[in-house]
């Protein structure tokens, strides 16, 4: 039986794959927005930074035009 204080909830994910090294993603309960966005690039765009020290690996980080991608916070 489905609970139903828990019925209409959705989990969103974004994942982050590096071929080869690892794979992270972001998880949350709802949907995500620009915050929640920003906060996992930033959280990401760390570890790229820490990967591309020991390794000299750039990343890429590809954004699939999602409405949070073309809002002006993100774009900024």
């Amino acid at each position: 039986m489905v609970n139903p204080q828990r019925r209409g909830r959705r989990m969103s994910v974004l994942g982050f794959r590096q071929p080869g090294w690892q794979f992270d993603y972001g998880m949350v309960v709802g949907g995500f927005n620009s915050d929640r966005d920003l906060t996992l690039m930033h959280w990401h765009a760390e570890r790229a930074k820490a990967h591309w020290q020991v390794t000299g690996q750039i990343t890429v980080m590809i954004q699939d035009g999602a409405s949070f991608h073309r809002s002006t916070a993100v774009q900024a």
